[in-house]
C-alpha cells in the first residue's frame, strides 16, 4: 500500500492479479492465455474491442500456434506457479 497525502487521494492500493480473476480485463488472462483466443472475451476487453481486427489477427495466430505447440508453456510456463501477477493496476481511494 502506498500512502498519498495530497489532494483528494487518501490511499493508492496495489492490485496484484490472481490467476483466476473473473473480471476479464486486459491483463486478467496472464495465467490463462487461451482466454484471449475467445472472441467473446476479447469483445469485453476495450483494448481488443476497439482494435483493428486485421492488426490483432497475426498476434492471435501466433498465440494459438504457441499454445498448441507448447512454445508458450516453454517460454512462459514459469509464471503459472505464481499466486499473483503485478500488472500495475491500482485502486485509488479518495476522501
Amino acid at each position: 500500500m502506498v500512502e498519498e497525502e495530497t489532494g483528494l487521494v487518501s490511499k493508492i492500493l496495489e492490485f496484484p492479479l490472481p490467476p483466476d480473476l473473473t473480471d476479464l480485463f486486459l491483463a486478467a488472462g496472464w495465467a490463462r492465455p487461451h482466454l484471449y483466443l475467445d472472441p467473446q472475451v476479447r469483445a469485453g476487453i476495450s483494448a481488443f474491442a476497439v482494435a483493428d481486427k486485421a492488426q490483432i489477427a497475426p498476434g492471435l495466430h501466433r498465440l494459438q500456434n504457441d499454445l498448441a505447440s507448447g512454445e508458450w508453456l516453454k517460454r512462459y510456463g514459469h509464471i503459472l506457479g505464481q499466486t499473483s501477477y503485478e500488472a500495475g493496476y491500482r485502486f485509488v481511494v479518495a476522501r
